[in-house]
């Protein structure tokens, strides 16, 4: 009450995604080259709007290609792109309970069209068990524990290399958004999603 209270929409507030942008101006300065790719996941897509503002900013708008990454069960830009029209989701079925909004932001989905249009941005839709796969396997490789919605990132990755690589022929440089640990902050969590997957603690599927 008294007008001082401000609400701060998740994914669909410009605010927010000016604030997600200033990673791209970020990746500008730090990086010693452009990069081709730019993978990120997605759940109301407030994150991805900021990367594609972003690369608006900087100059790398036509020329950079996002992968805009979700899981099966959390896929509402994918099956929205796909239908060419706002789906929402009847329920998060997948793990990765941090991408689970069950539709895209109107404004998110227009860009994201038009982007696609352009064929600058492609989504990518992985498995539950490729995702928390990917999260073991970031794990052992550099000791940084996240939460499946980043492994829908990963998962392109340590599971469709060769196929990123036919798509984009020219891609020499990525970059991997990784974020999240909000959800979990313990390898248990982690492998007890494994367990119910059957994998095991090197991300591999338990024969």
């Amino acid at each position: 009450s008294g007008g001082k209270a401000l609400l701060v929409h998740p994914f669909d507030m410009a605010d927010l995604w000016e604030g997600h942008a200033t990673m791209v101006e970020e990746m500008q300065e730090q990086l010693p080259v452009k990069p081709d790719l730019i993978l990120g996941s997605v759940g109301g897509g407030g994150l991805l709007m900021g990367i594609l503002k972003g690369l608006k900013k900087v100059g790398w708008e036509k020329s950079v290609k996002v992968l805009a990454c979700e899981t099966h069960g959390a896929d509402a830009l994918a099956q929205s792109l796909r239908q060419g029209k706002r789906v929402q989701l009847e329920g998060i079925t997948s793990v990765a309970k941090s991408l689970g909004a069950d539709k895209i932001g109107e404004e998110i989905l227009a860009e994201c069209a038009r982007v696609q249009g352009e064929r600058l941005l492609e989504p990518f839709v992985a498995t539950d068990e490729e995702a928390v796969a990917s999260c073991l396997k970031f794990a052992l490789d550099h000791n940084v524990l996240v939460e499946p919605a980043c492994g829908a990132a990963l998962a392109p990755l340590y599971f469709h290399s060769e196929e990123l690589k036919r798509a984009n022929d020219k891609v020499e440089n990525i970059v991997v958004e990784v974020c999240g640990g909000g959800a979990f902050n313990s390898i248990e969590t982690l492998l007890g999603y494994a367990d119910v997957l059957q994998l095991d603690k090197n991300g591999d599927k338990i024969k």
